[in-house]
């Protein structure tokens, strides 16, 4: 019987900073993807003694009756879907419409309760980030993140997460300085969820409350 890796969000976070420690007294700006990433990132960002705090907006972009199926990606400024899978999946126009829009409508309801905590456009030039999530697995999601966050220009992005699926490293690692893992799986059957006691879904209210908290 598979045996969860983290309690919850929280205890993943602060297995995650052991991983990360050395960051401690580097000028960074932390960069969470809401919601599940915040709650990863509060138990970070208090050891981080020279940071700020903002939030990007990405998710990948669910088939619609297959949730664990993405089709691409949608950032606060990027978009982008996965031709070949779609191609091998054949979908049609009306399935991709439908599926984007759902998505899309997630990200502007999103945009608008969280925007006076997302990234300025001015404000990562030649800067170091640490972006950060409560799991990758296709990779979907946080790629999306990345190229948000190269089109500001910083000086080096650093991307941690508690648990990641194991083929999707080569990835992640060709588009960012560096990559922060606790644990890393080759389990084809991989859900981010899987690793976790404890993965309910976040509220956005509660989303607020740790960035006040911060």
């Amino acid at each position: 019987m598979f045996k969860a890796f983290f309690k919850n969000r929280q205890h993943a976070g602060e297995l995650l900073f052991r991983k990360i420690n050395k960051l401690a007294d580097e000028k960074l700006m932390v960069v969470a993807i809401p919601n599940g990433g915040v709650e990863v990132v509060k138990p970070i960002y208090k050891n981080l003694k020279n940071s700020t705090f903002h939030l990007v907006i990405s998710k990948k972009i669910p088939l619609i009756g297959a949730p664990y199926i993405g089709i691409g990606s949608i950032s606060n400024n990027f978009e982008e879907v996965n031709h070949i899978r779609i191609d091998t999946l054949k979908l049609s126009q009306k399935i991709i419409s439908q599926s984007r829009s759902i998505t899309k409508r997630i990200i502007d309801h999103k945009e608008e309760i969280f925007s006076s905590h997302l990234l300025p456009n001015n404000s990562l030039y030649d800067k170091d980030v640490l972006l950060i999530d409560d799991g990758i697995a296709s990779g979907f999601t946080i790629v999306a993140a990345i190229k948000e966050i190269k089109k500001l220009s910083p000086r080096r992005i650093i991307v941690a997460a508690p648990i990641i699926y194991a083929p999707t490293k080569k990835i992640i690692n060709s588009m960012v300085s560096d990559l922060f893992y606790v644990e890393a799986s080759n389990d084809k059957k991989f859900v981010v969820d899987k690793f976790y006691e404890d993965f309910d879904k976040v509220p956005d209210e509660r989303v607020l409350n740790i960035i006040n908290e911060m």
